[in-house]
């Protein structure tokens, strides 16, 4: 069970092996690309792989939909792959 602190001055959502920030947005610009992938993605998990300039690699970050994320960490996805 996810622990949540929205509002205060800490994370937003703890679990066993997760902590992290939730935020709300009208627009992102990451939903356009993440689009872009989907649109070639032939069923496959897409994702998008974001850096900042003059970053070190290891500092990339990796974006996908929160459904596809619940189905990675449950396992499913090699599931639904066979």
């Amino acid at each position: 069970m996810a622990k949540k602190h929205y509002g205060h001055s800490i994370y937003d959502i703890e679990t066993d092996y997760f902590v992290g920030e939730c935020k709300l947005r009208k627009k992102l610009a990451i939903e356009t690309w993440i689009q872009q992938v989907e649109r070639f993605g032939r069923g496959k998990i897409p994702i998008v792989i974001s850096k900042v300039k003059g970053k070190r690699d290891s500092y990339s970050l990796v974006t996908m939909r929160i459904t596809d994320f619940i189905k990675l960490i449950e396992g499913k996805v090699m599931e639904d792959a066979e």
